[in-house]
């Protein structure tokens, strides 16, 4: 009896399911999904090292930035989410069922990216492709022989125009507001805001460290500074460097402060030294150097 109850029992302890084969369908479903996941994975490798290989020299920003980020890099997005897709739609119909997680995968992070690039595109669309920004583009300060050099020894750099007399680079293929301005009149419209900073009730000397306190508070590094606390001709001149996290673009800062009247005049200009559409960066960074000399000097 004991045998014939472990005879009964065997087949059923034994018994494993049978391992379905996959079908050629479900085989190209696999590869096309491996291939999409692999690429989804390059994705943010690719471009993390496009950026720091241009900031610690690898390679030159020409490569890093125009080869492999902007031309390049939209390529892969495109590509991974064609084959995340294409690897969704064969999930769908291949059996047996798998694969949903690696399509999901495959086809977030390509969107993750190309969302970033359409939202710098659109960003694009209502900025001047300039590179220099002053508080009084007319009259724009002027940098020391030192800056200069320096900017002529990194080599490739923009040269330093007036702003008045340059006209904005666009392409007349594409419409633009810019289309036919000077670079000081592009930056008017596109920085209404901007303007020199007069505060009163303050020396030239207490609102020249404030100025300087302003820069160190927004991680500029100081190339030079000048005071004179003599009278009716006092200043303090700073010039300074500013250093992008991700490709190291260095921005060549100049700060004026100097008596007007009564009162105290503060004028900033900062000029990138590569690349012909800084984003906004300029911008961005003079109109943070007044509020905060601004909050320091209230």
């Amino acid at each position: 009896m004991a045998d014939l109850i472990d005879d009964a029992i065997a087949p059923a302890v034994d018994k494993k399911p049978a391992a379905v084969e996959k079908t050629p369908m479900a085989k190209r479903r696999d590869m096309v999904l491996l291939i999409a996941v692999s690429l989804a994975a390059l994705i943010p490798i690719w471009f993390i090292c496009a950026a720091l290989g241009t900031k610690y020299g690898l390679w030159g920003w020409k490569i890093g930035l125009g080869l492999m980020t902007i031309k390049i890099g939209p390529l892969l997005i495109f590509a991974t989410l064609i084959l995340a897709v294409v690897g969704a739609v064969l999930m769908l119909i291949a059996r047996p069922f798998a694969g949903w997680k690696a399509a999901i995968f495959a086809a977030l992070i390509p969107a993750i990216a190309l969302s970033q690039v359409m939202a710098i595109k659109a960003k694009s669309a209502n900025i001047p492709p300039i590179h220099d920004i002053s508080t009084d583009p007319n009259a724009p300060l002027q940098f020391s022989t030192q800056t200069l050099q320096m900017r002529i020894a990194q080599g490739e750099t923009n040269p330093i125009v007036a702003p008045t007399l340059t006209p904005t680079p666009t392409n007349p293929n594409k419409p633009s507001r810019f289309a036919g301005l000077n670079v000081a009149q592009s930056q008017r419209l596109a920085y209404p805001t901007i303007a020199p900073l007069i505060v009163s009730g303050k020396s030239v000397a207490q609102v020249g460290e404030a100025a300087k306190s302003a820069a160190r508070g927004l991680g500029l590094v100081t190339v030079k500074s000048e005071d004179c606390d003599c009278g009716a001709g006092s200043f303090t001149n700073i010039e300074a460097t500013a250093t992008s996290f991700w490709f190291g673009f260095v921005d060549d800062v100049a700060i004026s402060v100097k008596p007007q009247g009564n009162d105290v005049r503060v004028d900033v200009r900062s000029v990138s030294r590569v690349g012909t559409s800084d984003l906004g960066a300029n911008g961005k960074r003079v109109s943070a150097i007044l509020s905060a000399i601004r909050a320091k000097t209230d």
